[in-house]
């Protein structure tokens, strides 16, 4: 099954792809709006088109120890709720082929299909479980018993 797939890159050299079904727009934002009691890979708020959407660091997700990336350019999904997902740059659109391209022994959580080209490989990206990581809620502080007053 061939899907048009938007092909960006993380880490400089990189390169990751989302299905355009997932996507709603690319942009560019100028500044976030801290969000607080959000989940540790929310960046903030960014406005786009008079709409407050939140903007999550895609490489903390992929990547537990990778540094947190802020950057100015975001693939906004189009999933329900409307989130933005921060890239490095977006290079283009392409046709990949899930039945003849994709290497899907080579995937892994957050990876639903490997693809090769001839500049080397293409990762599909798992929308779903990215998603599933950032909308978790934050884990519940322990509550610390209170004791009545002695009298």
């Amino acid at each position: 099954m061939a899907e048009n797939m938007l092909i960006f890159t993380l880490n400089g050299r990189e390169r990751y792809a989302i299905a355009v079904k997932h996507t709603r727009e690319i942009v560019k934002y100028d500044r976030l709006h801290h969000l607080p009691g959000a989940s540790a890979q929310v960046l903030g708020l960014a406005l786009v088109r008079d709409a407050y959407i939140p903007i999550v660091d895609t490489q903390s997700i992929l990547f537990s120890n990778a540094p947190r990336v802020v950057g100015e350019m975001a693939i906004i999904l189009d999933v329900g709720e409307p989130v933005g997902l921060t890239v490095q740059q977006v290079h283009q659109v392409t046709m990949l082929d899930f039945a003849s391209q994709a290497e899907l022994s080579a995937k892994g959580r957050f990876v639903s299909a490997v693809f090769h080209d001839q500049d080397g490989i293409i990762q599909g990206i798992n929308v779903p479980e990215i998603l599933q990581v950032f909308r978790q809620p934050p884990k519940a502080q322990a509550q610390v018993p209170r004791h009545a007053p002695h009298h």
